[in-house]
């Protein structure tokens, strides 16, 4: 009676073990499992760490598990395909497409191996191409408003559902690297909601606004883009984001983006 009690009022006393799909993957010593004689135990360990953390806060701003679970499969389907578009890219310090023409380097084919690590890299930066459209789908479709600070605590779930799931695999190179993106997404977390202990106030603040700075830049040359098709008459959207993409100095595929997005959004009304 008293598990069942505490797993109604705390969603990180139900869900701290168990990965988005219900699956357990590790447990308190002494408990069910034996967890600390797999020879996995380090990367277990770190997954559960930051799944109790994140569902911590989930606790805290008070959404409900059918939201999580509605919201979690639809945040994952996005960065999947922003990982597709971009996939293989290379991206600076600030989160922009590095063109994959410059060098001859380019030209060799990446291996399988540089491929992977490369997604993993750049999956934080990829936040920086998540639309508003997409934050106000999400909203319409789960009926609760989603943010940005939920995008992050549901993607820090993925990478854990995505660790265990390599696990499971016997892929424990890439279970790891999934176990240290959970956790990068547990810190960009943190800073989102403001109580990063590496930085102080002022640091914090300053970050913040340059952050709501770049959004703003991001949505003014979406603007800016999206009047230049429509001003245009374009044989293809592919021939309109490459020549759009010169002008407001974006990658094709983000201009092809927004395009598509614009599309989408005139057809519906």
């Amino acid at each position: 009676m008293e598990e069942s009690y505490r797993e109604s009022i705390s969603l990180s006393y139900k869900w701290q073990f168990k990965t988005l799909n219900g699956e357990k993957f590790f447990g308190p010593r002494g408990g069910e499992g034996d967890w600390e004689r797999m020879v996995d135990y380090p990367i277990r360990f770190f997954l559960w760490k930051s799944n109790r953390e994140v569902w911590k806060r989930l606790d805290f701003w008070k959404m409900s598990e059918e939201v999580v679970l509605s919201a979690s499969p639809i945040v994952a389907l996005e960065f999947e395909q922003l990982r597709s578009e971009f996939s293989g890219a290379e991206f600076d310090d600030e989160g922009e497409v590095i063109d994959p023409s410059e060098g001859a380097a380019s030209l060799i084919p990446p291996s399988l191996v540089k491929l992977r690590t490369l997604e993993l890299e750049s999956e934080s930066h990829l936040l920086h191409y998540v639309s508003d459209d997409c934050l106000a789908g999400m909203t319409e479709q789960v009926g609760s408003t989603v943010r940005w600070a939920h995008v992050i605590a549901l993607q820090a779930l993925n990478c854990v559902q995505s660790g265990v799931n390599f696990l499971n695999g016997k892929d424990i190179a890439m279970a790891g690297a999934a176990a240290i993106k959970a956790r990068e997404w547990l810190l960009e977390l943190n800073f989102e909601v403001g109580y990063e202990v590496s930085a102080d106030d002022s640091k914090r603040e300053l970050a913040l606004k340059g952050a709501n700075a770049a959004h703003a830049e991001n949505r003014r040359v979406k603007g800016k883009a999206i009047e230049l098709y429509e001003a245009g008459s374009w044989p293809s959207y592919m021939q309109a984001a490459r020549v759009i993409s010169a002008q407001v100095h974006r990658a094709e595929l983000v201009v092809l983006r927004w395009i598509s997005e614009h599309r989408r959004a005139k057809a519906k009304g």
